[in-house]
């Protein structure tokens, strides 16, 4: 992941989030990859390089580079980011 950006409008939440690609792990054929999710009062919206994508193909592309749900070393759900710092010495 090289940057996070993070945008702010009337009650819609957008994160982008941009990985670098060089090493082709995720298999889109690009130097990078884009996924975006806005999240609004009554929306929730995936995008991948900017064009629109459900949350399964999120999950699926997510998943085929080697990111899984099942493993908590990759994705810290909100709100419980600090915990992987509190865990003891001996973990």
């Amino acid at each position: 992941m090289s940057f996070l950006r993070f945008f702010s409008q009337s009650h819609i939440f957008p994160v982008e989030i941009v990985f670098d690609n060089s090493d082709n792990r995720f298999p889109t054929g690009r130097e990078e990859v884009i996924l975006r999710r806005t999240i609004g009062l009554k929306k929730d919206e995936y995008s991948l390089d900017k064009k629109s994508a459900s949350k399964a193909d999120v999950m699926n592309l997510l998943e085929s580079a080697g990111f899984s749900k099942s493993n908590p070393y990759y994705i810290v759900p909100q709100g419980r980011v600090r915990d992987p710092y509190h865990l003891p010495s001996s973990f």
